[in-house]
């Protein structure tokens, strides 16, 4: 049902809704509906008679062997005539060839009943005022729709008038087809088969203007199918997630970024995922040292230009919520983001200066990852501007506050301490201007 010739399927709408597309469905649905039955017939026959494969490849013998054995007689199909004619065969012949829509008993089977309509179906233009694919689709779906008992049913027609991803919509509600329905999606949308929302807010199917057509959200799938996953399965989760990574949402951010980002922040393995960033270390011919960091999830992909978007996005989820200091000062210990961690450090720090200074407290765990920070890297310097911030508090909290928010941690911009420091108060007395003046040489050093 995919294989409408093309040499490139950059509008999945318009390709398979052109009258190309649409002949191209048709047959491929009468083929499968007729290898389908023809299959069916072989089996019956090969169970009650004992036919050669020869006899078999006779589409004459098949038939004649089928009708003796399923209907014993009960229809003769011999007599002449054919509209009027009492064997329901007979007019059903009548009715394909004449384009008339009249459903006989021989259309027992919704199998059947689908070739019959399919037979129906008219695209020269002589043929006005006959039945159009797009009557099919409709009738279909409005008509059918889910009213069979048996839940495969429904979404085969849908599937075999093209209607796929009203199909996907219907087995997705279904709890024990969702992974199929994920599968199929998959497979459709590498096809460039599959047409997608180009809402990602959008609801998980819904009408295209002025057709019969349907559009689904492929991100939302997904999202949706990889809540389950992410716990258990979380390689898996990447993966599928990473078939996103060509979409955009409405302000043009990049949906693949945006969903890892929220994976991993639910989930808190940024090790796992994003890898352990390793002690920096100098060889021989480096002057400055390098960090590196350890294979993880993230790099089976080979994205490393979206490395720096996830992250973003990860700052972006964090800060978006109350109180994400803490988490995003853990996330960019592990990205080995220093100046970041600095900063909000620094930031977080008159946050928690006034509190009490008791062992479970916010100040307590802070004073316990600034230790752990001053002790991975750069301990001379991160140590000052620790001790320097300590000496402050004792004398004015306020100023305190002020300096941590105003000093950025930055090589470029390490005279910025001692200018800010030209500008604090006279009443800040004592070796205040010295160490910062100290920890401006450390930084140049």
């Amino acid at each position: 049902m995919t294989a409408i010739p093309g040499s490139c399927y950059l509008d999945p709408y318009k390709h398979r809704y052109s009258e190309n597309g649409n002949k191209v469905l048709v047959q491929q649905a009468k083929s499968y509906l007729e290898n389908s039955f023809k299959s069916y017939m072989e089996n019956l026959v090969n169970e009650n008679t004992k036919l050669s494969k020869a006899d078999l490849q006779s589409t004459f013998h098949l038939v004649y062997n089928f009708v003796s054995i399923r209907f014993k007689g009960e229809y003769l199909g011999l007599e002449d005539g054919i509209r009027n004619c009492t064997d329901p065969f007979k007019r059903i012949v009548w009715a394909t060839l004449g384009g008339c829509d009249e459903i006989s008993e021989a259309a027992r089977t919704e199998d059947d009943y689908l070739w019959f309509k399919l037979n129906l179906v008219r695209f020269d233009d002589w043929a006005r005022g006959y039945e159009t694919y797009t009557d099919l689709q409709i009738i279909t779906l409005e008509k059918s729709g889910e009213k069979f008992s048996l839940p495969h049913v429904y979404p085969k027609l849908l599937f075999l008038t093209g209607q796929f991803e009203m199909a996907i919509d219907f087995l997705f509600r279904t709890e024990k087809f969702k992974d199929h329905a994920v599968h199929m999606a998959v497979a459709l949308h590498e096809l460039d088969f599959l047409i997608c929302s180009e809402d990602t807010n959008s609801p998980l199917v819904q009408p295209i203007t002025n057709t019969t057509a349907f559009s689904l959200n492929f991100a939302l799938l997904l999202e949706t199918h990889v809540l389950n996953l992410e716990l258990d399965l979380l390689p898996s989760a990447l993966n599928y997630l990473f078939l996103l990574r060509h979409l955009e949402n409405w302000e043009g951010r990049n949906v693949f970024e945006m969903n890892m980002a929220n994976l991993i922040i639910r989930t808190k393995e940024y090790v796992k995922i994003l890898g352990k960033i390793e002690p920096p270390t100098r060889s021989q011919n480096q002057r400055q040292q390098v960090c590196h960091r350890e294979k993880a999830l993230i790099d089976q992909f080979k994205v490393t230009e979206m490395f720096k978007g996830i992250v973003t996005e990860i700052q972006q989820q964090i800060l978006s919520k109350n109180d994400g200091w803490e988490e995003l000062i853990n996330f960019y210990q592990t990205v080995n983001d220093q100046e970041s961690t600095m900063h909000f450090m620094c930031s977080m720090l008159s946050k928690v200066a006034h509190l009490e200074n008791q062992s479970d407290s916010l100040r307590t765990d802070f004073k316990r990852k600034q230790t752990i920070f001053c002790n991975s890297g750069r301990l001379t310097i991160i140590t000052g501007i620790k001790d320097t911030s300590i000496h402050l508090r004792r004398q004015k909290i306020y100023w305190c506050s002020l300096i941590c928010i105003h000093i950025k941690w930055a090589w470029e911009q390490a005279n910025t301490i001692t200018n800010f420091a030209e500008r604090l108060p006279k009443e800040i007395i004592g070796d205040t201007r010295e160490r910062l003046i100290q920890m401006e040489i450390l930084m140049h050093s």
